[in-house]
């Protein structure tokens, strides 16, 4: 990679940082429904746009909703199509 993108993430590497602070211990394949949606919250919720009320209530703005759904296409395209998750209208 260029040296522009120095201190960015892939995806694949947010993914493995979620991974890690949910303590998941699988490889990307072995992941449940479940736990894939667990990760993609995770990815919401560490955007700057995502607003907490009710003490642990996340309520995540346009940038946190796009980050989780750019990242379930990019690495998980499986679980994105089951769930229909490329909504047009």
């Amino acid at each position: 990679m260029p040296d522009e993108y120095d201190g960015y993430l892939t995806p694949t590497q947010l993914v493995d940082w979620a991974k890690a602070n949910l303590n998941i211990m699988k490889l990307n394949q072995d992941l449940s429904d479940k736990e894939i949606a667990r990760l993609m919250r995770w990815v919401g919720m560490c955007t700057y746009d995502t607003i907490f009320t009710d003490g642990d209530k996340p309520h995540m703005g346009r940038i946190g909703i796009g980050n989780m759904l750019s990242v379930t296409m990019v690495v998980f395209p499986e679980f994105y199509q089951k769930h229909e998750l490329s909504q047009f209208d």
